[in-house]
């Protein structure tokens, strides 16, 4: 519940300044019950795993932005969880989602082990997933797919591979209706970079115009956020954090 109160206050980001963020998080927090009988000392607890939850999300993007091997950034990920928050809260906060994605990340390693024959494999997975109801193996089963088909996605981007031989080789694996979806998928990628490298190309003017007052340049910025939404504001935030924009 405390981490999805956090993620609701975080959701204006770009909207507001991280010290708005924070502040109206803490008017929350003392007007509302049972926050208002905390001791001072417990209510300062309180906003210091806010400040780390921020800290570690954030440094969270940059790690999944910049490692090109997606076990090893999560290894980096639980550990720096720990680093920040303690084992006792790392584990109530994240291992459900750690644990599914230890599941997920044995069903993706089966999936493209090319050696193993359909029969073996199918066996492995069933084995994987024995303590999980029918609906959920067919969710896991999915998801593991679609992240075998999101590795090769970047292995494509590394090769500058042509659309068409994208196409050829997905519909080899997954068949013709995935690798439709998957070219779609490419597409909605590609909109959503040009985006980015508009806002980035707008606010470098902003931050440039030596004509604005500190308040219009907030303004201008402000307004350059509300292309995206809440979600979009959080990712362009991190960019903007961690120095990741085009041209910066």
């Amino acid at each position: 519940e405390l981490r999805r109160l956090f993620d609701h206050f975080l959701a204006r980001s770009g909207e507001q300044s991280p010290e708005a963020i924070r502040s109206a998080l803490l008017g929350y927090l003392q007007g509302h019950a049972p926050a208002p009988g905390l001791r001072p000392e417990a209510l300062a607890t309180v906003l210091a795993w806010f400040d780390a939850y921020v800290a570690l999300e954030r440094d969270s993007i940059s790690i999944a932005q910049r490692e090109t091997e997606p076990a090893a950034a999560m290894a980096r990920v639980r550990a720096l969880r720990r680093e920040r928050l303690g084992q006792v809260l790392a584990d109530n906060w994240y291992a459900q989602e750690e644990r599914d994605y230890d599941r997920a990340d044995a069903r993706r390693k089966l999936w493209a082990d090319r050696s193993l024959a359909p029969a073996i494999r199918e066996r492995r997975l069933a084995e994987l997933d024995a303590d999980l109801d029918p609906q959920q193996r067919e969710l896991q089963a999915q998801s593991a797919q679609l992240d075998v088909a999101m590795q090769q996605s970047r292995e494509f981007e590394r090769n500058r591979t042509d659309a068409g031989t994208r196409f050829v080789e997905r519909e080899a694996l997954y068949g013709r209706e995935a690798a439709q979806r998957l070219a779609e998928l490419d597409q909605r990628k590609a909109r959503w970079n040009d985006r980015v490298r508009s806002y980035a190309a707008q606010r470098q003017r902003v931050l440039a115009d030596v004509d604005l007052s500190d308040a219009q340049r907030q303004q201008r910025l402000s307004g350059l956020m509300q292309g995206f939404d809440p979600n979009e504001r959080r990712r362009v935030d991190a960019l903007t954090r961690n120095g990741m924009l085009p041209g910066q």
